[in-house]
C-alpha cells in the first residue's frame, strides 16, 4: 500500500509542473510560431515520465505522444485543483487540453475528455474552450455568409437602388426649385 505522501505526490505532479512552468514564464501559447512551446511540452513529458514511471524515451516529443499517454494526462488534469486561478494557469491548462484532445483523437475525443474531466477545473476550462470554439464558428459562418457572392451582389443592388432613389429625389427637388425660380423670374420681367 502506497504511503499518503507518495499518492499525494503522484496526484499533484501536473499541478506542480504547471505552477512551476508559469513561475518560470515558460511559453504556453497554442501554436506559438516562435518556439512551438517546446520547453513546456518537453518538461511536461519529463514530469509525466517521472510521476508515472513510464519510460521517457517512448514519449520524447509530442509528435510521438500516443493515445494512452494522452488519456493519462487527461486523468492527471482532472486532479488539478489550483489554489489560485489566474489567466496564466488557465492558459497552461488550456494548452495541455488542446494537445491532449488532439492525441486522444477520433470523433469521440470530446466525449472522452468530458467523461474523464467531469466537473473539475480542467473540465470547466474545456467547457470554456468549447464555448469559444462555438462562438468562433458562429462568427466565421456569419462572416462567410456576409461575404458570399450572393450577399455581396444583394448589397450592391440595394446600394445602387438607394443611390438611384436618392438621385431621383434630388432631381425632383431641383425641378421644383427651377420651376419656382422661373415663376419668380417671369413675375419680375413684367
Amino acid at each position: 500500500m502506497p504511503d499518503s505522501d507518495h499518492t499525494s505526490q503522484e496526484t499533484n505532479w501536473l499541478e506542480r509542473y504547471l505552477e512551476t512552468a508559469i513561475r518560470n514564464n515558460v511559453c504556453v501559447r497554442i501554436r506559438c510560431t516562435t518556439c512551438g512551446a517546446e520547453d513546456f511540452r518537453l518538461g511536461l513529458l519529463g514530469e509525466y515520465a517521472r510521476a508515472t514511471g513510464k519510460v521517457a524515451s517512448t514519449v520524447i516529443t509530442f509528435a510521438r505522444l500516443n493515445h494512452d499517454t494522452a488519456i493519462d494526462l487527461a486523468q492527471a488534469l482532472a486532479l488539478v485543483r489550483p489554489s489560485k486561478t489566474d489567466r496564466k494557469f488557465f492558459d497552461a491548462v488550456r494548452f495541455v487540453l488542446f494537445d491532449v484532445r488532439y492525441f486522444i483523437g477520433g470523433p469521440w475525443a470530446e466525449q472522452e475528455l468530458e467523461r474523464i474531466l467531469g466537473h473539475s477545473y480542467a473540465g470547466d476550462v474545456l467547457e470554456r474552450m468549447k464555448a469559444h470554439y462555438n462562438e468562433t464558428q458562429r462568427a466565421r459562418t456569419a462572416r462567410e455568409d456576409y461575404q458570399s457572392p450572393e450577399r455581396v451582389q444583394q448589397r450592391r443592388e440595394e446600394k445602387r437602388r438607394m443611390n438611384q432613389q436618392q438621385h431621383a429625389e434630388r432631381m425632383e427637388r431641383k425641378k421644383e426649385k427651377d420651376r419656382l425660380w422661373r415663376e419668380e423670374q417671369a413675375g419680375t420681367d413684367s
